[in-house]
């Protein structure tokens, strides 16, 4: 992720505001993920990452994305707790 997503996405999945923050993806976006990296967001700005990336390696992304959402979850849920 940090090597190609970062730039844009923010290191460690974690957004300046900019572009969304991937930690907060949907179910729906979840899904259609594989077509987003592979051209489907062009219109909008999003590279396509088509020929860069294997369908494995998409779901890797995806799987971390999913892990550092968790994490946010933990770390908000943390903060609350201390208050």
């Amino acid at each position: 992720f940090n090597g190609a997503c970062a730039a844009c996405h923010g290191l460690n999945a974690i957004s300046g505001g900019v572009v969304p923050d991937l930690r907060y993806l949907t179910p729906e976006k979840h899904k259609q993920f594989a077509g987003i990296l592979y051209g489907a967001r062009i219109p909008k700005g999003m590279p396509s990452f088509n020929g860069v990336f294997t369908l494995e390696q998409i779901e890797s992304i995806r799987q971390y994305l999913i892990k550092r959402s968790h994490d946010l979850a933990e770390e908000q849920a943390s903060r609350s707790a201390q208050r």
